[in-house]
C-alpha cells in the first residue's frame, strides 16, 4: 500500500461521524400520526408510527425548548398523541440549549414509560406540568435533570403540578428543588398510588406538599434528609399524608426540626 493511500485511509478513519440526534417512542397501535412541537407549541409537525408502532423525530439542530412537545391540548390533530405509550430521549445529542420543559408530556394518558437520559445537560427554568395527568405512568426517574435553574415568575410554572394526576405512579426519583423555584401546593396532587421516593435532590423551597400520597417511612426519610438547612432563615413546611406522618418517629421529626422545617399533615 502506498504512503499516500495510508495517509488517506488514516484521514477517513479520523473523520468525525455526524452524531444522530432524535427522540423516539412507541404508540399503542400502528400508524398513528404523532404531532409535536420544538418551538413551544406554535408549529405542529407530524410523524407516523410504523407497523411496529415505532416513531422517531429527527433533530437537525440542538433544540432550545421542549415546551408542549407532545401536549395534545385542544387541537383535534393532536388527539392521536393520547396513543403514546413510551418516549425515549436518550438519543438527544445536545440538550444544553434547552431552557423549557413545561407541559412537555402533559395529558399523555396512555404513557407508561419514559427515559429522560439525554436531557441531563438541559438547564430548564420551567418544568411545570411536565407529566401532568399521565394516568398510566407507574415509575419515573427525573433525578438526572438539572433543575437548579428553575425559577418563579409571573409567566413561569416552576414545578407547579408537575406530576398532578399521575394516579398510577408508584415510584419516583426526584431532582433538586431550589429556593428560586415556584413549587405550588400540588406538585404531587392526586398521586394516590405513590409510595416510594427513592432519591431526591436538595429541597430548598418554603413548602413541600406530598400529602395525597401514601409514602412509606423510608420515602419520607428520603425527603427529610433532602431538606435544606434553613437555620437562621424563615421556617418551611413539609406536609405528608396522615398515614405517612403516623409512621414517623419523634427522632425523624426532630431531624426536620433541626433544619427549621415543620412536618405536618
Amino acid at each position: 500500500m502506498s504512503t499516500f493511500r495510508r495517509m488517506l485511509l488514516a484521514k477517513v478513519a479520523k473523520r468525525k461521524v455526524p452524531t444522530e440526534s432524535y427522540i423516539e417512542g412507541y404508540t399503542n397501535t400502528a400508524h398513528h400520526t404523532i404531532y409535536y412541537s420544538l418551538d413551544g407549541g406554535v408549529t405542529y409537525n407530524g410523524v407516523e408510527s410504523n407497523a411496529n408502532a415505532y416513531f422517531r423525530i429527527d433533530l437537525e439542530d440542538s433544540p432550545t425548548t421542549l415546551e408542549k412537545l407532545f401536549y395534545p391540548g385542544d387541537n383535534n390533530e393532536r388527539s392521536n398523541n393520547f396513543a403514546i405509550v413510551y418516549v425515549n430521549f436518550s438519543h438527544v445529542a445536545d440538550s444544553s440549549r434547552i431552557t423549557n420543559m413545561a407541559w412537555m408530556c402533559k395529558n399523555l394518558n396512555e404513557l407508561n414509560g419514559v427515559n429522560l437520559k439525554g436531557l441531563q445537560h438541559a438547564k430548564p427554568t420551567d418544568i411545570g406540568q411536565i407529566f401532568n395527568s399521565c394516568e398510566a405512568l407507574i415509575s419515573l426517574d427525573m433525578s438526572m435533570l438539572d433543575t437548579s435553574h428553575v425559577m418563579a415568575s409571573v409567566t413561569n410554572h416552576g414545578f407547579a403540578t408537575m406530576l398532578y394526576g399521575c394516579t398510577a405512579l408508584e415510584t419516583v426519583k426526584l431532582p433538586q428543588f431550589p429556593s428560586t423555584a415556584y413549587i405550588g401546593s400540588s406538585p404531587f396532587g392526586m398521586c394516590s398510588a405513590l409510595t416510594t421516593i427513592s432519591q431526591c435532590g436538595t429541597i430548598d423551597t418554603d413548602k413541600f406538599h406530598v400529602n395525597q400520597s401514601p409514602l412509606t417511612r423510608a420515602s419520607a426519610l428520603v425527603l427529610i434528609k433532602a431538606l435544606a438547612d434553613k437555620t437562621g432563615r424563615t421556617s418551611a413546611t413539609l406536609k405528608l399524608s396522615s398515614n405517612t406522618f403516623g409512621l414517623l418517629t419523634s427522632n425523624d421529626i426532630a431531624i426536620a426540626k433541626g433544619k427549621n422545617w415543620n412536618v405536618t399533615i
